[in-house]
């Protein structure tokens, strides 16, 4: 597994202007700018707080025997091996 900082991770608007950041394990994980788009911000902002969550799901999902077969088998485990730095 690769090393990341653990979650919970949250989303924290204004600390720093127009921005949002991404807390995780008492520090800052990501921040992003405001460009006129603050719905697209924060909705980006909120897909990386939850990546600890995903990734943990998707994982437990595996390790239980998800189907196989099913072509979002392939698409999980595509996923967790780019968050694990594979291909």
């Amino acid at each position: 597994m690769s090393k990341h900082t653990p979650g919970e991770w949250e989303v924290v608007r204004g600390r720093c202007g127009p921005s949002v950041e991404v807390f995780g394990g008492g520090k800052a994980i990501t921040e992003m700018w405001d460009r006129g788009d603050k719905e697209t911000q924060e909705a980006n902002a909120r897909l990386i707080a939850a990546a600890p969550d995903l990734y943990q799901a998707l994982k437990r999902l595996l390790e239980a025997g998800y189907n196989a077969d099913h072509e979002d088998y392939t698409v999980a485990t595509k996923a967790i091996k780019k968050a694990e730095g594979g291909e």
